[in-house]
């Protein structure tokens, strides 16, 4: 599926003066899409977003966790989250069991593609067969705050990533390598919509 541009500035209508605040629940939605779901047109689908358990005030931003519950609640959608710093990331036990009860996973299939693929993949390996949602530093396109988008593809042979930007102020749309790797954040986080 061809990605098409769906921007938090279109929803702001349905959450005034919070277009700023709906890049992670935008890309998600864009990514799900991709992935195939049916969900409600995009105005629709934020104004149902759960405000009161997903925005965080001192963190100026989404929980990814309580976003990814609201979504698996609500629309059935499977979504696994990790670091993107994967330095020291532990796959034991008491971590996978940790991720569990914060709620970047959930259901064993969820454990299975964290484990089985995400645990044994690249970023451009997993940039394969599906979307990833990421976490971008400030300054990204026209961001001066933490931001999410969709990182759509890799074109192996330009070594080029196609992103799909939920501020319509960012037009472009392709990224070399050194771009994107300066502007992931990472403390932020992956998220892939299974």
């Amino acid at each position: 599926m061809e990605l098409s541009q769906i921007t938090q500035q279109m929803l702001e209508a349905n959450c005034p003066d919070a277009a700023q605040k709906l890049c992670a629940p935008t890309a998600l939605y864009i990514a799900s899409l991709k992935a195939g779901y049916e969900l409600p047109d995009a105005a629709t689908f934020t104004s149902e977003l759960d405000w009161a358990n997903g925005w965080d005030v001192d963190l100026n931003g989404w929980r990814r966790n309580e976003l990814s519950d609201w979504l698996r609640t609500q629309f059935k959608i499977p979504i696994v989250s990790w670091r993107i710093d994967r330095t020291g990331a532990s796959q034991d036990e008491p971590s996978i069991r940790k991720m569990k009860q914060l709620g970047y996973i959930q259901s064993a299939h969820e454990e299975a593609f964290l484990r089985d693929v995400v645990f044994q993949s690249s970023r451009d390996e997993l940039l394969g067969s599906q979307a990833l949602v990421a976490t971008m530093l400030p300054g990204f396109g026209e961001n001066t705050s933490m931001h999410a988008v969709v990182l759509d593809s890799h074109n192996i042979d330009r070594d080029e990533y196609k992103v799909v930007d939920p501020d319509e102020r960012n037009t472009k749309t392709v990224y070399s390598r050194r771009c994107l790797e300066a502007s992931l954040n990472g403390d932020g986080l992956y998220s892939a919509v299974l």
